[in-house]
């Protein structure tokens, strides 16, 4: 299924309504919504969850860590691709991953770390600074940036 109009016609008016319900939010959380109900509507064959990462202190006071990895990307999933010739009508999963950041957010190395060691596993990986850039990372295999 083709959705005809564009991710901003589409999500611009939800956008700002979760703008609205968010305050006080993350920017960067703001975002990442927006980004996971663009990526649905527009990207079919893919799936992509939340990853919370971190650590916090339990009841009985253990440290209990939680998420993927350390570094690992805000979203991780895969995308659904048709493979080689000779095996044409079958589908494969691409483990993928994204990174959120705001325009002025900036990737830590353990995150820089992670999306490189999966883009050289052959994964899609990306850091995504807004709904455009998500859905063309998952559309366009777009690799991980050079870092500056």
């Amino acid at each position: 299924m083709h959705i005809a109009c564009s991710v901003p016609q589409l999500f611009g008016p939800l956008i700002k309504q979760v703008k609205i319900l968010v305050m006080g939010a993350q920017q960067e959380t703001v975002l990442q919504n927006a980004i996971r109900l663009a990526l649905s509507a527009e990207c079919p064959d893919s799936v992509m969850f939340r990853n919370h990462c971190g650590a916090l202190r339990s009841f009985d006071g253990r440290m209990v860590q939680f998420g993927l990895h350390p570094g690992s990307p805000d979203l991780v999933g895969w995308r659904s691709i048709e493979i080689t010739p000779d095996m044409v009508g079958h589908r494969a999963a691409i483990f993928t991953g994204i990174e959120i950041k705001t325009p002025t957010g900036r990737i830590r190395a353990d995150q820089l770390l992670f999306l490189d060691r999966l883009r050289c596993a052959g994964g899609i990986v990306g850091v995504a600074r807004s709904v455009t850039e998500a859905v063309s990372i998952l559309r366009t295999h777009v690799t991980l940036p050079d870092m500056e």
